[in-house]
């Protein structure tokens, strides 16, 4: 799925084939993605907690191809190796089709001075950004939609960074596919989350992966 961070590589000495951190069998990983291991469980964890969030009416799409959970290897933070992880799931409703995601940075991945700019480093600039209050926390809640299609992928999502400065993102799409060729699926009449919705999402402390 289009939007994931990328780092660079990790050279060792003069070479410059990457070095992925150490897999559950005690070997390098293949690439920067977790296919196995504690990693890899959080971040079907973290789809399987998605699932259980989608609001009354909607429907989750059995179809796997429309589901996706990921741990990826995105950098190095002091000496420490930074994941990020995410779920996504598409959503259904009178026949229309659209999609729901969370990801969530270690620390040190997503940084700002205020919660929208934090939210600005997500997957699309966003066309506009406010701050909503909920449970006592300051949330970020951005809105899509820019002239270019990578700015049309997500139309509204939240960002939080929490005290230990994991980032949390919670986004919303009327489309169920960013590929225009792939779907045929009209899109949402309407968003599932409205901004106060959003925000207790980003909240959720099931989506508060802890850092090791």
């Amino acid at each position: 799925m289009p939007g994931k961070a990328s780092a660079s590589p990790l050279p060792t000495g003069s070479e410059t084939k990457p070095v992925w951190p150490t897999g559950p069998n005690g070997s390098p990983q293949e690439d920067r993605t977790a296919r196995a291991g504690v990693k890899a469980d959080a971040a079907k964890a973290l789809r399987a907690h998605l699932t259980t969030l989608v609001p009354a009416g909607y429907t989750i799409s059995p179809n796997s191809e429309a589901r996706e959970e990921q741990a990826q290897f995105e950098d190095k933070v002091g000496d420490r190796d930074a994941w990020s992880y995410l779920a996504s799931i598409e959503i259904r409703k009178d026949g229309a089709a659209g999609r729901l995601i969370v990801q969530v940075h270690d620390p040190g991945l997503r940084t700002g001075a205020t919660p929208c700019d934090i939210a600005s480093v997500f997957w699309t600039k966003p066309s506009g950004c406010g701050v909503v209050s909920s449970g006592g926390q300051a949330v970020a809640v951005a809105t899509g939609g820019g002239n270019d299609l990578p700015d049309q992928r997500i139309d509204k999502w939240s960002a939080y960074a929490h005290p230990d400065g994991t980032v949390v993102y919670v986004a919303e799409s009327k489309r169920s596919s960013f590929d225009p060729l792939r779907s045929s699926d009209p899109q949402l009449a309407a968003l599932p989350f409205d901004d106060a919705q959003l925000a207790v999402l980003a909240l959720d402390p099931a989506f508060h992966i802890a850092a090791s």
